[in-house]
Parts: C-alpha cells; sequence; structure tokens
C-alpha cells in the first residue's frame, strides 16, 4: 500500500546521516519528492530524492595517471551496533548511463561496502552501523600521452639532432637548439594552466622539466665547444708545405701549441660523443623509471 509520506512522523525511522557532506538538495514540485510503501510483513519501504555535494581530497602527484578514490559514509548518529544495522538493498548502487558522457575524460565506477561499521573513540557511541561507498575516477591518460608526452618528447630529439651538424655552423645549431628549447617551454606554460593547481610536483612536471633540461644541455655543450675552437685558433702554428718536412715553429709561438691543439681536439671529440650518446642514453634510462613509476600504479588501481 502507498500511503503518505507523512506517515513517519508516527513512526520510527532510522537517524542516519551522510558524513563529508558539503550540502544535501532535496527536490520538490507539486509536494516533495519523497514515496512510503507498507508491505504486508509491515515493512516499511520509503525513498527520497536528494542531491549531494561530497567533500574528497584529492592527490595529482601522478597527475595525468592519477586515480581518485573518495569515499562517503552512511552512518547512525546515536544507534548503536546492537540497536541498528544498515544494508544496501538488492541489487545495490548502479549508476546512470549518462554518466560516460558527462565524465568523458575519466572512468567512473562506484564500490560499496556492506554491513560494516565506522569506529569513532572520541564519539558516542565509540562504534556505529555504517556503510562505506567508494567513487573511483580514473582519469583517460591517453589523450595526454599524445598531446603532451609525444610532441615533447621528439622536440627533444630535434634539439638532438644539432649534434650531427659541423661546429663551425654556428646559427643552424642554436637556432635549432634554442627554437626546441623555447617550444617545449611554452608547452610546459600551457600544460601547467590546464592542470590542476598543486603545491607539490606532479608526474607532468617531472617530464616536462627533465625534458628542458635536456634540451638545455646541448647549448651548455656547444658553448664549451666555441671556447675550445676560439683557443684553437688563438694558437699560432706554421705547417710546412711538404707533409715529409718536420714543421717548423715560429719565434713568436709557443713550443706547446701543438699540445695545446691535440688537447682541445681531443675535448671537441669527446664533447661531441658525449651529446651523440650519452645524452640519449639518458633520456632512455630516464623513461625505464619513469613509466613504471606512475603508469603501472595506475593500471592497477584500475583494475582493483
Amino acid at each position: 500500500m502507498t500511503v503518505s509520506p507523512d506517515l513517519l512522523k508516527k513512526v520510527w525511522v532510522p537517524d542516519v546521516f551522510i558524513r563529508g557532506t558539503r550540502s544535501i538538495d532535496t527536490f520538490s514540485l507539486l509536494q516533495k519528492f519523497q514515496g512510503v510503501i507498507i508491505s504486508s510483513d509491515f515493512t516499511i519501504f520509503t525513498s527520497l530524492m536528494m542531491q549531494l555535494k561530497l567533500v574528497c581530497s584529492m592527490s595529482f602527484q601522478m597527475y595525468p595517471f592519477d586515480v581518485q578514490r573518495c569515499t562517503m559514509y552512511v552512518k547512525s548518529y546515536t544507534y548503536t551496533v546492537n540497536e541498528l544495522r544498515l544494508h544496501w538493498m538488492p541489487p545495490g548502487l548502479s549508476t546512470d548511463d549518462d554518466l560516460k558522457q558527462q565524465l568523458a575524460g575519466y572512468d567512473f565506477s562506484v564500490k560499496a561496502l556492506n554491513g560494516t561499521t565506522c569506529p569513532c573513540p572520541k564519539c558516542v557511541p565509540n562504534v556505529s552501523p555504517c556503510l562505506r561507498v567508494y567513487l573511483v575516477l580514473r582519469r583517460h591518460s591517453f589523450i595526454h600521452v599524445l598531446g603532451s608526452y609525444v610532441p615533447s618528447g621528439l622536440f627533444v630529439l630535434v634539439g638532438w639532432t644539432s649534434f650531427f651538424w659541423p661546429a663551425e655552423v654556428v646559427p643552424g645549431r642554436t637556432v635549432l637548439v634554442i627554437t626546441s628549447l623555447l617550444t617545449i617551454t611554452s608547452m610546459y606554460t600551457g600544460i601547467r594552466q590546464t592542470s590542476p593547481t598543486t603545491s607539490y610536483v606532479k608526474a607532468i612536471d617531472v617530464w616536462m622539466l627533465m625534458c628542458i633540461l635536456l634540451t638545455t644541455l646541448p647549448l651548455l655543450q656547444y658553448a664549451l665547444i666555441l671556447s675550445w675552437r676560439k683557443k684553437m685558433n688563438e694558437v699560432n702554428v706554421i705547417t710546412p708545405k711538404k707533409p715529409s718536412v718536420t714543421p717548423v715553429v715560429s719565434a713568436k709561438s709557443n713550443p706547446m701549441d701543438f699540445a695545446s691543439v691535440s688537447v682541445y681536439e681531443v675535448r671537441k671529440r669527446r664533447a661531441e660523443l658525449v651529446g651523440r650518446v650519452g645524452l640519449p642514453v639518458c633520456f632512455l634510462l630516464f623513461n625505464l623509471a619513469y613509466w613504471p613509476t606512475f603508469l603501472i600504479p595506475s593500471l592497477q588501481e584500475s583494475f582493483d
């Protein structure tokens, strides 16, 4: 039998409240959206339409591979476990199909725990009947990989192509590296404007800062090469016309000039080798450490 909700004023009802809510709104048109049904076994069923705004503490250290877990507690305020028990009605909780369109950037799931208790040492009673609901939001990270990670990594590789240009081509090497550096920096600025504002470093920050560092090092390396080339040009060496004749050193030159030239040439070759081999190896090792650290925990959270 369907009766008026005014019947609830004359019967016992549990003192249920939802912890962690910022606001609770109910709806009404001609009357309040609430129903009461009395069964033949004197069981009273009541339903009420309401809107909850929950407080959820989120952590963005793994952004954009973060998984947010928000917990909602439905519990009794004064009754103990012996006086009141709370259970979810079958089939439990369900979600609206429109959520997939409204939360296009997330995988949303709900997990409800039945027959649990909520301890509170400083409350009266200390243990009360409680139901838990876990709202899980897993961010879609593939779009961030395509839009942020892949372009920034490619620009790092573009900046490294300057290692294969002759050291004499000063405008070509500097313009290429500086353009890559400015592009990555502008990308990082745009990412920070669209990402959550935090006081700590996020996963995307670690990646972008590493890309900026690996793009800045070629400039420092090329600056050293230019300084060594300048010192080599300052050495006055007179080479012989015939290769078989022993070189003659001018009176104004230093006897150690030939040794200085060889030292600078060896330094230049080593610097070029470090740029062509050392930096790619460092970037490879960084990727081997970065992706298991941030991506694997996100995948494990999604399957739990």
